[in-house]
């Protein structure tokens, strides 16, 4: 199964909003009791400066993990990645832990 990526900005407003609870690396949506496994991770949105995206990462999400692999270096809503500078969305790979759809009735 895809892990699903949520942004750092939703997971914060939503526990603030008590629609979630957070429990390590666990996620629970508290509506219908979906769980996932949540990995530090970014979106690649854009690379700065209009550049070509030498690296084909626009629209990719990578693990914090993944980008030390690459020798990438992450600032807050920024990756450097050699001479290539990426805007990125900062939050979670998420791995769905149940059987059915991993798509909760809060993302419809």
């Amino acid at each position: 199964m895809p892990n699903l990526f949520f942004p750092q900005e939703w997971v914060d407003l939503a526990n603030m909003e008590d629609k979630i609870s957070l429990d390590g690396e666990q996620m629970v949506i508290k509506a219908d009791g979906k769980a996932y496994r949540l990995t530090q991770a970014v979106r690649f949105l854009k690379v700065e400066g209009g550049e070509p995206d030498p690296h084909e990462l626009l629209g990719k999400v990578k693990t914090a993990r993944a980008l030390e692999a690459l020798g990438a270096e992450t600032m807050a809503e920024s990756v450097l990645l050699g001479d290539t500078a990426y805007r990125v969305e900062p939050g979670f790979s998420a791995l769905y832990t149940g059987t059915d759809s991993p798509i909760s009735a809060v993302f419809k």
